[in-house]
């Protein structure tokens, strides 16, 4: 059996909109250039709160990030 990407996304902020369609094909166009042919890709949208948050605890920085 051969296994294949996955890509999971996740929406947790309602400030702006997130297209998951067009999200989901640029992910798996990145994936495919990098040649990774199985595994798990997750992305998640949080707000400017949860990433600080989130940045302190993992990075000891106590700001907002774009990517952790």
């Amino acid at each position: 059996m051969t296994k294949r990407m996955r890509i999971r996304l996740v929406n947790l902020q309602r400030v702006h909109p997130v297209p998951q369609p067009r999200v989901r094909m640029l992910a798996a166009r990145i994936l495919n250039r990098c040649r990774v042919r199985e595994g798990e890709l997750s992305v998640t949208f949080v707000g400017p709160a949860r990433m600080r948050r989130l940045n302190r605890r993992y990075h000891r920085r106590d700001r907002v990030t774009d990517v952790l």
